[in-house]
């Protein structure tokens, strides 16, 4: 479980900032010594600034474990007033604090994997490893977002998975993407072989657990749906 006492946080430094999207940036830190993890962990993560070393939040990193340095991919809800919009403000060598590495979300074998906005973040890892190794096989992504503004990274998903990518969107159209939700229609469509795959989902919280039922419903082996801790 993750630890939000600051003393308890490695001091890192900032070394890039990359715009991703019109609300995502990319975060380039400084690796503790000796810090690993699994692709799909995060850390909680603080400003190392008055009145926010003691607001940690959960990130996952997107950087491999064999990396030299830890990358972090964030959105930023300006309308929330909060860490994320203040961790926007934040450059290139000023600092964050970051915990050791949980989460439920690893790797268990060939899947679906189904991601709501930035819910993406932990499959990022998983499958820069598994493309990294020649391993990705039969995995694919399902890439559920609003309007075509909010799809980030299209260009690498494209290049790890190629053709097993769907992109849908909720409240426009693009040539590229499909206007659907992703309901249990959708996935009893798309989807074959429920009891014989993983399925991996990471999202807004309502989405993720009513996807999780459609998915038992429609065949799925409860323990091979791979999902964050829902409860908190």
């Amino acid at each position: 479980m993750p630890d939000s006492a600051t003393e308890n946080k490695a001091r890192v430094r900032i070394f890039e900032k990359i715009e991703v999207s019109h609300d995502v940036n990319r975060w380039v830190v400084e690796k503790p010594e000796g810090f690993d993890y699994e692709p799909g962990q995060a850390v909680e993560l603080c400003l190392d600034k008055d009145g926010y070393r003691d607001e940690p939040r959960p990130f996952t990193m997107t950087s491999r474990p064999s990396d030299p340095t830890l990358e972090f991919v964030i959105k930023t809800y300006e309308q929330r007033d909060g860490v994320t919009d203040e961790l926007d403000e934040f450059k290139a060598g000023e600092h964050l604090r970051i915990g050791e590495p949980f989460g439920a979300i690893s790797y268990r074998g060939e899947g679906t994997f189904i991601a709501g906005g930035a819910g993406v973040t932990p499959f990022i890892a998983i499958f820069r490893e598994l493309f990294a190794k020649g391993e990705v096989g039969l995995n694919r992504l399902i890439f559920s977002n609003s309007k075509a503004q909010d799809v980030f990274m299209k260009a690498e998903f494209d290049r790890l998975l190629g053709d097993r990518v769907i992109y849908t969107l909720t409240d426009e159209d693009a040539p590229w993407a499909e206007r659907r939700k992703v309901d249990k229609a959708f996935l009893g469509e798309r989807c074959s072989a429920f009891g014989e795959q993983h399925f991996y989902l990471c999202g807004p919280p309502g989405m993720g657990k009513q996807l999780k039922a459609d998915l038992i419903d429609l065949g799925a082996d409860e323990d091979k749906i791979v999902h964050e801790d829902w409860s908190g």
